[in-house]
């Protein structure tokens, strides 16, 4: 997990303020959740869940289990996000009954599909606009270009303000 963030952060030092768990089992991801709301002091900013869905699935629980543990984690992590003010990102490994109580947790959902551009996130008022191609080349949008221009024409119309006319003034002066 690290050495990814360490390819992408702009200084090793900002890697001393990330904290890595992760559980193997659903068992270690509920106590690894239970750990963290004793813990969670106003130094963190963000927690991260990925695939919360995932270790709930495996062999290692019942089947009653495996929804209760989740629910219960999600409670938990409600509980943080409300005593902290803190955002949680959270994402699953499908949609199913099991993750049902993840997107019924959530305030914002955002989704995610594959395109042969490359992944596509959306949600109310936000979409991918931009696909990296590699070596520096992105493909845009017509929906990026759209955005663009509109946040440029405040900038067009401030320079069409100025005189209009190529006439000298009747005074001589400019």
């Amino acid at each position: 997990m690290i050495r990814p963030l360490a390819r992408l952060t702009p200084d090793p030092q900002v890697l001393d303020r990330i904290h890595v768990a992760r559980g193997f089992t659903g068992f270690q991801h509920y106590a690894l959740v239970e750990t963290l709301l004793t813990i969670a002091d106003g130094t963190v900013s963000v927690i991260v869940c990925p695939a919360i869905d995932g270790l709930y699935r495996d062999d290692d629980l019942r089947d009653e289990e495996r929804q209760e543990m989740l629910v219960r984690v999600l409670a938990m992590l409600s509980r943080l996000a409300r005593e902290h003010d803190l955002p949680i990102v959270l994402t699953r490994t499908r949609v199913d009954t099991l993750s049902e109580p993840v997107a019924t947790a959530t305030d914002v959902t955002i989704e995610c599909e594959q395109t042969r551009m490359g992944p596509r996130f959306h949600s109310d008022g936000f979409e991918t606009l931009v696909y990296p191609l590699g070596n520096g080349q992105l493909q845009t949008t017509l929906a990026f270009w759209e955005r663009i221009l509109e946040a440029r024409q405040p900038v067009y119309d401030a320079a069409q303000v100025g005189p209009q006319s190529s006439e000298v003034p009747a005074d001589g002066t400019y």
